[in-house]
């Protein structure tokens, strides 16, 4: 799910907790997320993640899910292993800063005269990782 809170483009994934991504995420905090349609189009967000596991945000980002319609939203009780709630130790809220989104729409079996253009929005935050 993706916000504008009025000043920057904020994601949020509603994440099993694990060890393993625990790690991931303090060494390296950040992923790369991309979107496919059945026209072919792509769409692709280079971020900065951070796994906040305190009970307000992880009851925010749930009710915000109840509260969407699909199909972004979606009740995350029912997946089997959240059904303890929000507050269950299985559960995070997995904030997204992009520092850089990319359109790549598809041409293929696409009425003549359409545009492939890529369109790329980068962040003036400097959530982009050290070179």
């Amino acid at each position: 799910m993706w916000e504008w809170d009025g000043e920057r483009l904020v994601g949020w994934v509603g994440s099993a907790v694990t060890p393993m991504k625990l790690a991931h995420l303090e060494r390296t905090p950040y992923v790369s997320l991309n979107y496919w349609d059945p026209e072919h189009d792509v769409a692709t967000a280079e971020c900065r993640a951070k796994l906040l596991l305190d009970d307000k945000s992880c009851a925010e980002l749930w009710e915000k899910f109840k509260a969407m319609p699909a199909p972004v939203g979606y009740d995350p009780a029912d997946i089997p292993m959240w059904k303890d709630g929000p507050t269950s130790p299985l559960f995070g809220a997995l904030r997204l800063d992009p520092w850089r989104l990319r359109v790549f729409p598809a041409v293929f079996g696409r009425t003549e005269g359409a545009e492939g253009e890529i369109l790329t929005w980068k962040s003036d935050s400097n959530s982009a990782p050290d070179t």
